[in-house]
């Protein structure tokens, strides 16, 4: 009896780990036209954009001149990285119901498109050097 309670703790302490680092929100890249890099994450390398690579807090994106990258967030907005633009993905987290989104829109420019369905559920703002645009 003794051994059967063992293993049901083990089993639960992993389906608790496994279900803590599942479920940290992503940015997947979803398209990629010309020269463009990003860093999955705050401690990543920079490589190549790529279809399908996920992004986590603190990753980067980086297109040159001619370049756009579509990014799909976890709460289905999709953000297009223009040409010449630097962008960090500076928060990506659920608060209280919320799914928020902060990206630091150091250079360039970007175009998001958000579903108004979601509005009372998505907290989505891109910081510049001038301001802080928001869309609740």
């Amino acid at each position: 009896m003794k051994m059967l309670k063992f293993t049901i703790v083990l089993s639960l302490l992993t389906a608790t780990f496994a279900f803590g680092a599942a479920s940290a929100p992503q940015a997947t890249i979803v398209a990629v036209k010309g020269a463009a890099s990003f860093t999955p994450s705050a401690a990543g390398k920079s490589q190549p954009a790529t279809k399908g690579a996920t992004i986590s807090e603190g990753g980067t994106v980086d297109t040159s001149v001619g370049g756009e990258v579509s990014i799909k967030f976890f709460d289905g907005t999709v953000t297009v990285v223009q040409g010449k633009t630097s962008l960090t993905l500076e928060t990506l987290k659920l608060n209280a119901g919320k799914e928020v989104t902060q990206l630091n829109l150091r250079s360039g420019s970007l175009v998001a498109t958000l579903d108004p369905a979601k509005k009372d559920t998505t907290d989505y703002k891109v910081r510049t050097p001038k301001g802080v645009a928001a869309a609740r």
